[in-house]
């Protein structure tokens, strides 16, 4: 599995993560797919040209925002049947203290990869045709707290 990650991705976080609390969260279907807490996104939006430089080989098929539910069971990104051959989250929310939260992600046999650390306006993006399971990544933050990340599915332009 290839991963990168960089900080600093959009000019003003803050003003960024207020044009998407204005637009609201809504639920989206896919096929037989239902996805709660989430707001699509077009490909002018300011992460998706930044994905678009950085694969140039590459189209986007989905690009969401998502809210979590903190009375989920889980923090597992649900966006289970969105899929791409990139994945690439935008961390669109200010932890506590930097390194306390992050995304795990794991393999077909739900043995972790690795873990990257959450901070406010971080990208990490990963080779998804490594991980069977499309799922297979989860925030490790408290339940209780409202988490926005932005997620981005990449397909290699044929």
């Amino acid at each position: 599995m290839n991963l990168i990650t960089f900080d600093n991705i959009v000019k003003d976080p803050k003003k960024y993560v207020e044009e998407i609390e204005a637009y609201g969260f809504q639920e989206i279907s896919s096929g037989d797919k239902t996805f709660s807490n989430i707001q699509p996104r077009g490909n002018d939006d300011e992460f998706a040209k930044f994905m678009l430089t950085l694969f140039p080989g590459y189209k986007i098929k989905w690009n969401v925002v998502r809210k979590s539910d903190p009375s989920e069971s889980s923090n597992r990104i649900n966006l289970d049947g969105m899929t791409g051959d990139i994945t690439a989250i935008l961390i669109l929310t200010e932890a506590e203290k930097d390194g306390e939260e992050g995304i795990v992600i794991f393999d077909e046999e739900q043995n972790v990869l690795c873990t990257v650390y959450s901070r406010f306006n971080r990208m990490i993006a990963f080779d998804a045709t490594s991980i069977k399971d499309k799922d297979a990544y989860q925030l490790t933050a408290k339940k209780e707290i409202l988490k926005l990340s932005q997620v981005i599915f990449l397909e290699e332009n044929k």
